[in-house]
């Protein structure tokens, strides 16, 4: 393989204006691409943020008392301070949607009922079974469908990214919509953390008014298919070599 591969920083401007968000969890879509949330609400784009699970495992030391409950009043408060109006949860259990024989069927349903040309999901890469669950859900579901654009997001995992999008305007919302997950701030400095991963994606960005990117996987809808083959081919392969 020969050549550099650094990822483009793109025009968001070029970006649909119909978006649909896939939250595995109330602070995946905040934690993944909450920058790009913020500004396609500011551009006046219709966005809808779909969580797929309660959360309640989002407490393990038990601190909180009903904690699928707090998260839901996280998550509102969190989502309003990016712009976001429309969002609900299908409320499943936390750490189930691996074994859901529904979920594809739960995702198109989303996506036919909501008919977005932009959809922003967790990637297939991710370390949390749910993210990748709702990840091949949504491949399932967009086989056959009419072309759109999906972007994979990272939360506990890096993605391969393909492209970049300057967030530094709506970054002070997203850090602001962070610091509302109490609970989880309980176990983890999440402010601290999406900071610094923020920052350490402008590395190859020597524009010095670009302070913090998001980065992603962009793919046509009809690509996601293979492409996710290969993923799971190459995770395969790495568990198979075993670790040194």
């Amino acid at each position: 393989m020969s050549g550099h591969r650094f990822p483009p920083l793109l025009d968001k401007r070029a970006l649909p204006s119909r978006v649909l968000v896939f939250a595995p969890h109330p602070d995946d879509e905040v934690l993944g691409c909450g920058g790009m949330i913020a500004w396609h609400c500011r551009r006046g784009d219709a966005i809808k943020v779909l969580q797929l699970t309660d959360g309640a495992g989002g407490d393990p030391k038990g601190k909180f008392g009903d904690v699928a409950r707090l998260r839901r009043t996280e998550i509102a408060e969190a989502l309003a301070l990016l712009g976001v109006r429309d969002h609900e949860s299908l409320d499943l259990p936390d750490g189930t949607l691996g074994e859901r024989s529904d979920l594809a069927a739960k995702a198109r349903a989303a996506i036919e009922a909501f008919r977005p040309l932009l959809v922003y999901v967790p990637s297939p890469l991710e370390a949390h079974a749910d993210h990748r669950a709702i990840a091949g859900a949504v491949v399932e579901a967009l086989r056959g469908h009419p072309p759109l654009r999906v972007h994979w997001f990272g939360v506990n995992s890096p993605v391969v990214a393909n492209v970049l999008y300057d967030i530094t305007e709506t970054m002070p919302a997203k850090l602001e919509a962070t610091a509302k997950f109490r609970s989880q701030i309980a176990y983890n400095d999440l402010v601290g953390k999406v900071t610094a991963v923020g920052r350490a994606a402008t590395v190859n960005i020597d524009l010095p008014e670009v302070l913090y990117v998001e980065a992603y996987t962009a793919l046509p809808s009809d690509a996601l298919e293979p492409v996710a083959a290969a993923v799971a081919a190459l995770e395969r392969a790495i568990e198979g070599a075993g670790a040194p």
